[in-house]
């Protein structure tokens, strides 16, 4: 009978995104096997079209009711798992896995989770490569199940199709962009308040990219910033060379759209991910709280880089809890000036030959 695995990986657009590893490593490892991946439905978009997962399984909000859970813990004990993988490890998954009647149920070590799982990993500390630790933790799931001679594929993708590329062409030209010359999309919000580059701030990067460079600039933010990026644009003005309102009715709309820019700059969030998945060079500012040491994935210096408050002012940051450096982030980004990320910025795009 053919080998039947669930990964679970459910939360945001990223992790959903960096889980692919999971299943696009496992189909190197078992290519007869059945790999479905459980997602929030919102995250879906970031698993379609992987040739390396068989089925999407959705878990709804409405789902994590007790009642509802345990129905939907049902369902997956019928389909008769060989394997489940948890890299989420939250209470829903806890009881989902548990009940699945799967024969190996693999999660990451920590005290009290053999009650669920009757195979536990310990994560990875550091980087064991430039893909960094959010993905080295993913592919130690793995180590269980790991086969002499193959590889591992660090590399999340987003799989398009010749026909979503025409068609993010076509959403381009229809907007006024010019294909012929060059396109830098500018995530100009994070998806949170606090992992959100200061307005003002970005303005002043975002108009030294005007002044200096003769890129066309797409302006990228969620839907629910829509107001305040409508406004940002105004302050910046040249309508020639700024598009504001091109962010895709849906992820895999906007990801047709990024698969054609020659860089994706701004603050850290999936989006950026989503860039990296397409394999389109990317500059991130990341929030002072964030490690960029576990998020900068593929940071080479060069395709990708990314700034911290910590490459500037260390002082501020080194020593500080975690707990400590979300609560300061609005006082530290104010450390975190213009200049410093400009001055980065600059040397990265000439290193791209953004002109």
């Amino acid at each position: 009978m053919k080998l039947k695995i669930l990964v679970i990986q459910q939360k945001r657009i990223g992790d959903v995104l960096l889980g692919t590893v999971i299943c696009n490593q496992l189909r190197r490892m078992y290519p007869e096997a059945q790999i479905d991946y459980m997602v929030y439905a919102f995250t879906r978009e970031m698993a379609e079209n992987n040739p390396n997962i068989d089925n999407i399984i959705i878990f709804n909000d409405s789902d994590r009711k007790v009642g509802n859970l345990l129905k939907f813990a049902c369902k997956i004990r019928k389909a008769k798992y060989d394997i489940v993988i948890d890299a989420y490890t939250k209470m829903d998954s806890w009881v989902t896995t548990r009940l699945s009647g799967a024969k190996k149920r693999i999660s990451y070590k920590k005290f009290g989770r053999g009650l669920y799982y009757n195979i536990l990993v310990d994560k990875h500390s550091r980087p064991a490569s430039i893909a960094g630790p959010v993905i080295e933790e993913r592919l130690a799931l793995l180590e269980p199940l790991k086969k002499e001679g193959i590889e591992y594929d660090p590399y999340p993708r987003l799989y398009l199709t010749d026909e979503e590329k025409a068609e993010g062409k076509q959403l381009l030209r229809e907007a006024g962009v010019d294909l012929e010359k060059e396109i830098i999309v500018a995530g100009i919000y994070g998806s949170v308040e606090n992992k959100t580059y200061p307005e003002d701030y970005m303005l002043e990067v975002i108009q030294h990219l005007m002044e200096n460079y003769s890129a066309q600039i797409i302006l990228n933010y969620f839907p629910n910033q829509k107001d305040a990026a409508r406004a940002f644009a105004e302050k910046l003005g040249n309508p020639e060379l700024v598009f504001s309102g091109l962010t895709g009715k849906s992820l895999r709309e906007l990801a047709k759209i990024v698969t054609h820019a020659d860089a994706y700059i701004g603050n850290d969030c999936g989006h950026t991910n989503l860039a990296k998945a397409l394999e389109i060079p990317t500059f991130t500012i990341f929030s002072p709280f964030i490690a960029r040491e576990s998020w900068g994935i593929f940071d080479d210096g060069k395709k990708n880089l990314s700034v911290h408050l910590n490459d500037f002012k260390p002082e501020l940051i080194q020593g500080k809890p975690y707990k400590l450096l979300k609560q300061e982030s609005s006082v530290l980004y104010r450390d975190f000036l213009p200049e410093m990320v400009i001055g980065k910025l600059d040397t990265y795009l000439q290193g791209l030959n953004i002109s």
